[in-house]
């Protein structure tokens, strides 16, 4: 049974009666550990005693450990202060200091004037060091200004400028002003290494600045900056001097220091770069100043000797090891690593020219036969100190196989080469490395494959080191399948190793099958196999009939197939004329924000074929909410109204998408591309004008097939009309009878504007109204229409041509002889013979008689023209 609160605390203070007080800490500690809550009196007494008797890291440990004690942190840190500030002795400054530091670093704020007694102490004991810590942090100085002259001769004592600055600024900023004796402390904060203009600066203001104190200081300042500038030029000189001397020569270089070595190779010149080869030679660190002097030149740096032309790498690099002989590893590895450094940042030497790769691969050779040859030797076991900065500067420069066999060290390359070097090199180095080392940098390579994304590296990596249970493959291997898109060896791990799938396993299996489904399908679609791509499908979404009963809605099991596939299978199904498994495929979609705009008009299409005689309502509300893609969802539903066989419905689409275009928004050709982005509705509208082919509706006829001339953009579309405007030829009334002729004048003009060749249909319409007020400007565009399209007929252009070939009968020169005949006859009552001489030569079969007359009146018109060309 447990000792009670009450019991604990008897015990406790007993032992603090006697003064043991470390019996009692061990009390409190045993039944904090046996569970028991100690009370409140306890806890203090214990902390109290603790402060007054054992050592400053004791009590803080102790703290730390009774944190969890009904006494939070701030107050078990208030009760070793009071107790401390109770019965203070010389230990209690420092105590009380590390206390007050300790409450800091926990972010707990202790009492004003535990720091302010604090202070007292520290200054009573002359700690000048804790008590500018102390005063450093603000709180003191701006509630107890009194100390200010004590903390601001700690700082002049030990010419700590810093500190002093911030005494003085708090002094400042809490109203104060500051004595003459403060102020003159306060300049000799400085010396003449740090601000001490500054000093002045603030010193001039107060009025304090003419005291003979204040004065005494400033001079004492001046005076010591004064003796130091010239004790800085006297050596500057000196140094300069020596420079110099070495420079000449007057002075061997072997006797100087690494600091006269950097002067010595900031003065010379380019063409001294063998004597700053001698300076390399003996301080190799040296070869990587930045800047770089004039005489280090650039590793690839061409020099021309006796024996033929080198780089100057290679002298860099016999100069360096023509000492090895004679000197330690210590040395040896020191100027392989400078040397590794100088041909890794060549290219930011004078001549700019980058080291190439061979170069750095020769180099590398060098090093190591150098370095090998060295170790050979005899040389002791080398340290990671001197071995971490070659292998570093060896990785970066490519040479990571030479720091293997030099380092022997597979885990210190591994990680250079996972800051420096390829990662390939980094599994080659892993995968020579022995099962133990393996283990040690195992989540190093982890790390390494997933921040470069090397998914296909972490499935091997995977597949090798995991052993045969699931457990690791449920883990890692199939979490990197499906990062890589690996969906089929997912499903296959999770059909064959996955006996017991969880909830999240069983969506990802249904997941495995939609993006297999999904990456066979756009396969399909891409080659075009339209029967392929719906047997896929087929197969994640049976028939209607097939199944049991509906999947009911927001199932997690159920297949969703993306919009994007969805919307691609949609519209390879309506390319090549299956619209019924076009709606099937479409009815298993649920729509949604992510849609895009085709698959949304495909959505429509599928609705008017569902219902084609009420499709008013849903149109109107794909107008209202798509107004910048009416026309592209008009063309959508007009095809969809074509199929299902409601042509009187398509053509009133067709006329509002005319009374756009001529209205006053001034749609240019945009009822033309929208008509072309919807595969087959060129082909529908031609049978749309032909059901719908009325004398009461002659004019609306009119209208649309003049507005929807300008959707001929090809030789296979000149014959978009032949079908509507013969059947309204053909007719007994007058009003589609010249609803049939304007149309074939505008289909005429475009076809001219275009370059296409109009159809003799066309041609055959126009030719019977040439007697009309407008015969002759009509004439002339029959004539160079029908020139054009005997040309083309002639060339037997089956490749542009070959849909509008397909529709002419063998009689095509009969409607090229009706054609030119009348054209001969137009021009001949226009008096026209020369024109109607052309048109005659064009036609096959003329009668003799009216061919003379026309030659002779043909003769005779350009016999006047020649009479009256000599008369002017």
């Amino acid at each position: 049974m447990l000792p009670s609160a009450q019991e604990v605390e008897v015990v406790i203070l007993n032992a603090l009666g006697r003064g043991d007080w470390a019996k009692a800490t061990v009390l409190l500690t045993g039944a904090v550990m046996l569970r028991c809550v100690p009370t409140v009196r306890a806890y203090a007494e214990v902390m109290a005693a603790t402060a007054r008797h054992s050592t400053w890291e004791h009590t803080i440990r102790i703290i730390d450990f009774f944190g969890t004690s009904p006494l939070s942190v701030r107050t078990l840190l208030c009760t070793a202060a009071d107790a401390l500030l109770e019965k203070p002795n010389q230990c209690a400054a420092g105590k009380l200091f590390a206390i007050i530091f300790a409450a800091q670093r926990r972010h707990v704020h202790l009492e004003a004037h535990h720091r302010v007694q604090c202070g007292q102490l520290l200054v009573d004991a002359g700690d000048w060091r804790r008590t500018l810590m102390l005063g450093a942090q603000g709180q003191l100085i701006r509630r107890v200004p009194a100390l200010v002259p004590s903390m601001m001769l700690a700082a002049a004592t030990a010419n700590r400028w810093v500190e002093g600055s911030i005494v003085m600024s708090e002094m400042l900023a809490s109203g104060s002003v500051p004595s003459g004796e403060v102020a003159g402390n306060f300049i000799r904060c400085f010396t003449p290494s740090g601000p001490w203009w500054r000093a002045l600066a603030v010193v001039s203001v107060l009025t304090c600045s003419g005291e003979a104190n204040v004065v005494d200081a400033a001079h004492e300042l001046f005076t010591k900056v004064k003796q130091d500038g010239k004790q800085i030029a006297r050596a500057a000189k000196e140094r300069q001097q020596a420079t110099l001397d070495l420079v000449s020569g007057r002075k061997v270089l072997e006797e100087i220091s690494a600091e006269e070595g950097m002067a010595v190779l900031n003065e010379l010149k380019e063409h001294q770069w063998e004597k700053a080869l001698e300076v390399i030679r003996l301080f190799p660190p040296l070869l990587n100043l930045t800047p770089r002097p004039k005489a280090v030149l650039s590793p690839v740096a061409a020099h021309k000797t006796d024996d033929g032309f080198f780089h100057h790498w290679e002298f860099v690099w016999r100069a360096l090891s023509s000492r090895f002989s004679n000197s330690p590893a210590e040395y040896v590895f020191d100027a392989a690593t400078s040397f590794a450094s100088y041909l890794l940042h060549g290219d930011s030497g004078k001549e700019g020219h980058p080291v190439p790769a061979h170069v750095r691969e020769l180099a590398g050779q060098r090093v190591c036969c150098s370095i090998t040859s060295h170790l050979g030797r005899g040389t002791t076991a080398l340290s990671g100190i001197l071995l971490h900065p070659f292998v570093r500067a060896a990785c970066a420069c490519g040479w990571w196989k030479d720091a293997l066999v030099i380092s022997k060290r597979p885990v210190v390359v591994f990680k250079e080469l996972l800051n420096e070097g390829p990662w390939q090199a980094a599994l080659a180095v892993f995968a020579g490395m022995t099962p133990n080392s393996q283990d040690r940098v195992c989540s190093m390579l982890e790390h390494l494959l997933i921040s470069k994304r090397l998914w296909v590296a972490a499935l091997h990596y995977a597949k090798q080191c995991l052993p045969t249970d699931t457990v690791p493959v449920r883990g890692l291997l199939i979490p990197l399948c499906v990062a890589l898109g690996q969906w089929r060896r997912a499903l296959h791990i999770l059909d064959h190793y996955v006996s017991n799938p969880t909830r999240a396993e069983t969506l990802l299996r249904k997941r495995c099958i939609v993006q297999s489904t999904e990456e066979d399908i756009c396969t399909a679609c891409d080659a075009g196999d339209w029967a392929k791509a719906l047997r896929v499908w087929t197969s994640v979404y049976p028939s209607r009939s097939k199944r049991k009963s509906p999947a009911p809605k927001g199932d997690e099991t159920q297949c969703e197939i993306s919009c994007h596939v969805v919307m691609r299978l949609s519209k390879l199904l309506l390319d090549n004329k299956h619209f019924d498994a076009c709606c099937v495929v479409l009815s298993e979609h649920i729509p949604s924000l992510s849609d895009c705009i085709l698959l949304r008009c495909l959505q429509l299409f599928r609705s008017i074929r569902l219902s084609p005689l009420s499709y008013g309502k849903i149109l109107q509300q794909h107008r209202e909410c798509y107004k910048v893609h009416r026309i592209l969802f008009d063309c959508y539903a007009a095809l969809a109204l074509c199929v299902s066989g409601n042509f009187a419905g398509a053509f009133s689409i067709l006329q509002e998408l005319t009374s756009l275009q001529y209205g006053k928004f001034k749609i240019c050709n945009a009822v033309s591309h929208g008509i072309d982005e919807v595969p087959h509705l060129k082909w529908y509208v031609s049978l749309v004008l032909a059901n719908v082919v009325d004398p009461s509706r002659a004019m609306e006829l009119q209208v649309v097939m003049i507005s929807l001339a300008s959707c001929m953009k090809s030789p296979d579309d000149v014959n978009l009309f032949n079908q509507p405007l013969l059947s309204m030829w053909v007719s007994n009334t007058e009003e589609l009878r010249s609803c049939a002729f304007h149309v074939s004048v505008a289909v005429l003009r475009h076809a001219l504007a275009q370059g296409l060749p109009p159809p003799w249909e066309v041609l055959n319409i126009v030719a019977h109204r040439l007697d009309c007020p407008s015969g002759h400007t009509l004439t002339c565009l029959l004539y160079e229409a029908a020139v054009r399209r005997s040309e083309f007929d002639a060339q037997g252009n089956g490749d542009s041509g070959e849909g509008w070939r397909a529709q002419n009968p063998p009689h095509m020169s009969e409607d090229a002889q009706r054609v030119f005949e009348r054209c001969a006859k137009a021009f001949g009552r226009g008096g026209l013979w020369e024109h109607a001489l052309a048109s005659l030569q064009r036609c096959e079969s003329v009668d003799a008689q009216v061919l003379l007359r026309v030659v002779e009146f043909a003769k005779e018109l350009r016999e006047r023209r020649s009479v009256v060309a000599q008369c002017v």
